[in-house]
């Protein structure tokens, strides 16, 4: 069992040290001891950890196999706290791969066993990933009650900062219903805690939301300060995701102010950014922000060539955790996109409405309205200037 030790430990360096198929290596050798001596145990507790390497290497369907084999174990053996961490695993996993009914199916399992356990952290947590994943599916109420629950939770414990977490859950709900001013508040009360701590990483992205509020609010000029300082956090803490959002947010707030020139600029840096750190979903944000400044300046070429990217990435994401610009971009193709089809301008507005769901959409009437139009007529774009 020594030698077992040592080889789970030297595991657990080369994975922390990004030797992931050294990490490997460890893991196999050590497992098979492990089964030898009937550890049925500890042989649970390698699955999972080879299952942690695999999802670092991306291979999330052999990640899932393991931790599937793991709850299994751990399942048979009866131990709850491990069964926990298994079924977070698994519903990460199976998120990423875009079964989100699946996903929220173990972390319900999840949150029950905390429960039973009375593990009053573990509860809040639970409720907030539950809330996540609810909110992915477009059920907007029932996401808003378990992040209720998780909020009020954490805040009985004293856990600040998962408060300050649902607080911007909270906010983003409301923001989605088109409740802005009821959403208002919790982006406020988020901001003043990470002040208070000066934690700058997580006041950025409250930044970034509350920026986000005030676009849509039409105050766009404290939208843009506002968003730039969240920026200029993010860039100081080299929080390179974060950065990311915040360029697609200002480049979202130039295009309301109709400066597609400042637009464009911020496109181009997200798209490079988003390449260099191969984050897909703010990819499909760019291209969608392009489709629509292509639009304006009549680029139809242009216009092409970045709608069909986007098409054909909308069909590899396992899921879209970004509709907003989706609809955006499908809704004003199927509009004022001059070579459009009529068969293909009826999908991308029956696409668009699927995406948008029961969240708040400002042109949910004309969406609508265009969709019953192309059901019934022949496609006719509508002229750019009424843009």
């Amino acid at each position: 069992r020594g030698i077992t030790a040592s080889l789970s430990n030297l595991g657990t360096v080369l994975g922390s040290r990004g030797d992931l198929d050294g990490a490997l290596e460890h893991y196999h050798r050590c497992m098979r001891i492990q089964q030898s001596l009937g550890d049925r145990k500890n042989v649970a507790t390698t699955l999972n950890n080879i299952g942690i390497i695999l999802k670092n290497q991306g291979k999330t369907s052999k990640a899932l196999q393991h931790f599937q084999r793991s709850l299994k174990l751990r399942e048979e053996i009866g131990h709850f706290k491990e069964i926990v961490t298994s079924h977070n695993n698994i519903a990460l996993m199976l998120k990423q791969q875009g079964d989100l009914q699946g996903a929220l199916e173990h972390q319900r399992q999840s949150l029950l066993i905390k429960s039973r356990l009375q593990d009053s952290r573990g509860i809040a947590s639970g409720l907030q990933h539950i809330g996540d994943l609810l909110y992915h599916l477009g059920e907007l109420d029932e996401a808003l009650q378990h992040y209720q629950q998780s909020c009020d939770l954490f805040e009985q414990l004293g856990e600040l900062d998962g408060w300050a977490s649902t607080l911007l859950s909270l906010g983003q709900i409301w923001e989605e219903k088109g409740q802005l001013t009821e959403a208002l508040p919790y982006y406020q009360q988020a901001q003043q805690h990470y002040q208070q701590e000066n934690d700058t990483e997580h006041l950025a992205v409250s930044m970034r939301m509350f920026g986000r509020l005030k676009a849509q609010q039409g105050e766009l000029n404290e939208a843009l300060q506002e968003v730039h300082k969240g920026l200029a956090l993010a860039e100081s803490e080299g929080k390179r995701k974060e950065v990311l959002q915040c360029m697609l947010e200002l480049a979202q707030i130039r295009l309301l102010r109709h400066e597609l020139p400042a637009t464009r600029a911020y496109i181009d840096r997200a798209l490079s950014l988003s390449e260099e750190i191969e984050a897909e979903t703010c990819r499909k944000d760019a291209l969608c922000l392009l489709v629509r400044v292509a639009i304006r300046v009549e680029n139809w070429l242009e216009v092409e060539e970045n709608l069909q990217q986007l098409e054909n990435m909308l069909e590899e994401l396992s899921f879209d955790p970004t509709p907003h610009h989706t609809v955006w971009a499908l809704f004003e193709a199927a509009q004022f996109y001059q070579d459009l089809d009529h068969t293909r301008a009826l999908g991308l507005s029956d696409l668009a409405i699927q995406k948008m769901g029961s969240r708040h959409f400002i042109k949910r009437q004309e969406l609508e309205e265009l969709y019953l139009e192309l059901q019934n007529t022949p496609h006719t774009p509508h002229p750019v200037r009424n843009l």
